[in-house]
Order: C-alpha cells, then structure tokens, then sequence
C-alpha cells in the first residue's frame, strides 16, 4: 500500500505546484517556493522543479542543496546551459573555483550566445581572490563577447570588462569602462555604491578582489 506523500504527483498538480513556487520565488517567499517545489518533483522527471528550488537555495545562500539540486536537473537534462551556468555560480559561493570555471566553460559551450555565461567566467577570472585563478587576459575576452551580446547596454557587463582590464594592468582602460558601466545606472543602491568604490581603486592602480 502507498503511503500519502510517497506516490508520485500527477503531472497537472505538478505543474500547479511548480507555478504557485515560482510566484513564491519571484515573491523572494523562498521557504514556501521550496515547499512547493518539493511537491512538484514527486514527479521525478520534473526537471524545471529541481532547477527552481535550487533557484530558491541559492538565494537563501544555502549552496550545497543548490548545488544537488541543479545536478539533478543536469543529469535529467545534460544540455541545459542555464544549470551549468546555475551550478557553477554556487561553486563560485564555496570557492569551489575549478568546480565553477568547469561549469561556466560548459554553459558557453552549450550555448556560446549566454552573456551571463560569459560574464560570470569573466568576472571569476578577473576577480578571484585566488591569483592562481586569475587570467586578465581571458577575463578581458569574455567580457568583451558579454558586452557584444548584450549590445553595450549592460552596467553590470562593463564592470566586468572593467575589472578584466584593471587585472590585465590597463588601469587607463579600467576606469573609463568602470565610467561608463556607472553612467549607464545600476537599479540596487548598494550595487552603485561598489561600482564607485571599484572605480576609485582603478583611478589609484589597483585592480578589485572579490571577497
């Protein structure tokens, strides 16, 4: 006899479930999108519901449980460039950085258009407070595909170039990107707030660790 709660969930209540936790999620309601969730991958083959609630972990910083739930989702779906993309920003969070570099090299891999892709590899190149880690050059490069996807528009992609240039030595470069990623605005207050910090080390010759 099946015990209530241990049968699988019939894909429409799945899908019910996984909707309510994804307007929990965008609610940053992160316990009840994770009970939900839960719910919806009763069905095991839902894939989407694994990546969701490793969504949600990520925010509540709580990296292992993201991290098996988008490996989950990965072995459901090994060309989901998203997830590796996912995962590899939760290694990054455990300083996992191999584990992350790995991740992010697939998800360009798999989908060589994803700016964000290019963008996090980047900035863990040109950030990392490991220096066997970084690679200014590489960084640069990254940065500047994520800048061409992104058409320019992006602060947070400029930031990144300019951070790959302060680590390659081009302060001059650093601070004029770093300039404009500022002009272009940032929406957090505190993210604004950084990117100004970021640019008074590039003025002084000094590139930005991130801790």
């Amino acid at each position: 006899m099946l015990q209530p709660g241990k049968c699988r969930l019939d894909p429409k209540f799945a899908a019910a479930f996984g909707n309510r936790g994804n307007a929990y999620l965008h609610k940053k309601e992160y316990d009840k999108a994770i009970k939900d969730f839960t719910e919806a991958i009763r069905d095991p083959k839902f894939a989407t519901a694994f990546g969701n609630r490793g969504n949600a972990y990520l925010h509540k910083k709580e990296y292992d449980k993201a991290i098996k739930d988008f490996t989950e989702v990965i072995r459901l779906d090994p060309k989901n460039a998203l997830t590796f993309l996912n995962r590899g920003y939760a290694y990054q969070q455990r300083k996992e950085y191999d584990k992350a570099i790995k991740d992010y090299t697939e998800a360009i891999r798999l989908d060589p258009n994803s700016a964000f892709a290019h963008n996090n590899l980047a900035w863990l190149l040109a950030t990392c407070p490991n220096g066997t880690v970084r690679d200014g050059k590489k960084a640069t490069e990254h940065a500047t595909r994520a800048c061409e996807l992104s058409r320019w528009k992006d602060s947070s992609h400029l930031g990144t170039l300019a951070a790959g240039h302060a680590e390659s030595g081009n302060f001059k470069e650093a601070v004029k990107w770093q300039k404009k990623a500022i002009g272009l605005g940032f929406e957090d207050k505190e993210d604004l707030k950084k990117a100004r910090q970021r640019l008074k080390l590039y003025e002084g010759s000094k590139p930005y660790r991130d801790q």
